[in-house]
């Protein structure tokens, strides 16, 4: 193999350990997105079953339109 092709090569590795690196941090910060999203999905929904905000189908009126 030619040295020109070796570096290249090299060039390349180098290219693609940067890239893989990059790539691990940008799904590290969305797990820790996530993460803390459903966090919050999980307290609002226990807020708002908790307090009465939504009421079971059965008790439900119709709106004035019906």
């Amino acid at each position: 193999m030619s040295e020109k092709k070796i570096i290249e090569l090299e060039k390349t590795l180098a290219y693609q350990a940067l890239s893989i690196e990059e790539l691990k941090e940008v799904v590290y910060n969305q797990e820790k997105r996530i993460s803390e999203l459903e966090k919050l999905i999980n307290i609002i929904s226990d807020k708002i079953n908790s307090d009465g905000l939504v009421k079971p189908i059965e008790e439900e009126e119709p709106p004035p339109h019906y």
